[in-house]
């Protein structure tokens, strides 16, 4: 494999983009306060405290969505892949505490910009759109972390936008990218 060809970031430096970039994330916040301002904040703790279940459902729902983002690469990494499902892996890097979906076949680079966008399209930019119409705070806030979430995936993005839509690249098999096929 020529280095050249070669488009990755680590996942570690992917975590830590997601922390350090948080911050854009929030950038939401200022249209939903100018169209529906922010839950008060006695009441926001009062539900809280009546009912800390929310709580522990809200982080579950994030987790557990962490796990479907991979799901929706593997559903589009599977759709544009000639052998579809028996190309498509889900797993872990336990060393950046990271799930990870991959495809070991060669697509266009642009199925795999669309493999990649989606789970931020769909967990990210949808529930945030759609918090800023009904004025539902927790769905702005989901959208806000799972948008976070797809950091990395924003990158490859990124890393893909010098390339025509018709070039092939594989998923790189141990690391958050893609190798460009000559």
């Amino acid at each position: 494999m020529n280095n050249e060809n070669k488009r990755t970031i680590s996942a570690t430096k992917a975590n830590i983009l997601a922390i350090v970039s948080f911050p854009i994330f929030l950038l939401p916040l200022i249209p939903f306060y100018y169209l529906w301002d922010f839950p008060d904040k006695a009441t926001f703790i009062s539900i809280l405290k009546e009912n800390p279940s929310y709580l522990i459902i809200f982080l579950t729902s994030i987790i557990g969505s962490v796990v479907i983002h991979e799901f929706i690469h593997m559903y589009f990494f599977a759709k544009f892949a000639k052998g579809k499902w028996k190309n498509v892996k889900m797993g872990f890097m336990w060393k950046a505490l990271t799930p990870y979906a991959h495809c070991s076949e060669p697509l266009t680079i642009h199925h795999y910009r669309i493999a990649v966008l989606m789970p931020l399209v769909i967990l990210g930019i949808i529930p945030t759109f759609y918090s800023l119409i009904t004025g539902n705070f927790y769905v702005l806030l989901y959208g806000i972390f799972l948008s976070n979430a797809a950091i990395g995936d924003i990158i490859i993005f990124i890393l893909t936008l010098d390339k025509g839509k018709d070039l092939k690249v594989i998923d790189h098999p141990s690391e958050c990218g893609f190798i460009i096929i000559d």
